[in-house]
C-alpha cells in the first residue's frame, strides 16, 4: 500500500511539473489594445498631395471568427484642388504578427472594410481608404512587451475579449 501511494505521488508530482513547462499564454485585452492604439491618434496626413487627412478616435475589436482585428477611426479629408469635405467612419481589418526585434505586435495584411455604394463619393471615400490602409494603418503598433527578456511566440489567438499570445517554452 505504502509503495503504491509512493509511486501514485511521484506519478502526480511529475505531472504537475510537466504542466510548468507547457506553453505559456499571455493575455491582453481588447481595451487595452484599444488604449494602445489610441496613443498614435490623431494623425494628419497629406495624401497623393491631393487630399489633407485628419484620422481619429479609434476603436478596436476582436474578430475570432477570422482570427483578425477590426479598427474604426474617424476620417475627416479635405480636398485641396475642388475643395470638398468629407467626414466618415472608416474601417481596417487586420491581421497580426509578433515582431521578435522589438517585441511588438503589429497590423498585418490590412483590408478596408467599406459597406457597398455606388455613388461618388463612395469612389473618394475608396481612393483615400486604400491608401490610408496602406501608408498608416499597416505594421501599426497595437502591442509592445513589457521588459527586456526576448519572447517567442508560437501562436496568436483573436478571442471575443482579446488576443492570446501562446509563448514558446
Amino acid at each position: 500500500m505504502r509503495r503504491a501511494w509512493i509511486a501514485l505521488s511521484a506519478l502526480l508530482l511529475l505531472a504537475l511539473a510537466g504542466c510548468a513547462h507547457g506553453p505559456r499564454v499571455v493575455t491582453i485585452s481588447a481595451q487595452e489594445l484599444s488604449e494602445r492604439l489610441a496613443r498614435d491618434f490623431p494623425v494628419d496626413r497629406r495624401l497623393l498631395e491631393v487630399f489633407d487627412v485628419r484620422v481619429s478616435s479609434p476603436r478596436l475589436r476582436t474578430e475570432p471568427s477570422s482570427n483578425r482585428v477590426r479598427a474604426d477611426f474617424q476620417v475627416q479629408a479635405s480636398d485641396r484642388l475642388g475643395g470638398s469635405r468629407l467626414d466618415v467612419r472608416l474601417a481596417v481589418i487586420s491581421g497580426l504578427r509578433w515582431e521578435p526585434k522589438d517585441r511588438t505586435l503589429r497590423m498585418e495584411r490590412v483590408d478596408l472594410d467599406l459597406p457597398p455604394r455606388a455613388d461618388r463619393e463612395a469612389d473618394r471615400l475608396q481612393r483615400i481608404g486604400l491608401v490610408l490602409a496602406s501608408r498608416l494603418f499597416e505594421d501599426q503598433v497595437l502591442w509592445r512587451a513589457p521588459g527586456d527578456s526576448p519572447l517567442a511566440v508560437q501562436r496568436i489567438t483573436v478571442t471575443g475579449s482579446g488576443l492570446e499570445l501562446t509563448l514558446a517554452p
